[in-house]
């Protein structure tokens, strides 16, 4: 049972520039981190992947009378697992993952605020089986994908919903020197 880990890190990133009187403070700060985890059993194999990033920006500008500031944040992380098993002439696969993004922004002068943002959130299921039946190889499969999407507009959040399944269907083979396939993906 291997269990394999990576990760990033970089933060405290400072820049500082004086330029004819106007200072710029940049802080730029990245965190990173992998996780992933292969089980292989008699029945198949079971993987589990996990992925995080954060990516936040602040920029502060100074100049004699004023200070503008300037904020952006990046963050995601997902985390997906998934089984295959061997049946009859081909296999069967299933899984789930999720995902969620963040993008905010904020900025800022001695006279206003101005923020923007985005968030998603993404839930999905799907299984696939492949099998081969004489010189024919067939995958049959399906995605299940459940959305729920926020954006800034005026200052509130507005949230939308949606939910869609995408079949999917191949058919390949060959013929000596000559190969055929015919795929159907919605």
């Amino acid at each position: 049972m291997p269990l394999e880990l990576s990760f990033g890190l970089n933060q405290n990133d400072y820049h500082g520039l004086d330029v004819q009187g106007i200072w710029v403070l940049h802080y730029d700060p990245r965190h990173m981190f992998n996780a992933f985890y292969n089980w292989q059993q008699k029945w198949g194999q079971v993987n589990v992947n996990a992925d995080f990033y954060d990516d936040s920006k602040k920029i502060d500008q100074t100049y004699s009378a004023s200070m503008n500031s300037n904020r952006i944040g990046n963050r995601m992380w997902a985390v997906k697992a998934d089984a295959q098993t061997a049946i009859a002439r081909g296999s069967l696969q299933w899984g789930v993952e999720y995902t969620d993004t963040r993008h905010t922004q904020k900025y800022e002068t001695r006279m206003s605020v101005s923020r923007s943002g985005r968030q998603e959130q993404l839930l999905a299921a799907f299984s696939q089986m492949t099998w081969k039946l004489g010189p024919v190889r067939t995958e049959l499969g399906a995605r299940y994908e459940w959305l729920r999407s926020r954006y800034m507009k005026l200052g509130t959040y507005q949230t939308r919903y949606r939910s869609d399944i995408f079949p999917y269907l191949s058919l390949s083979g060959n013929r000596g020197k000559t190969d055929v396939a015919f795929t159907y993906a919605a």
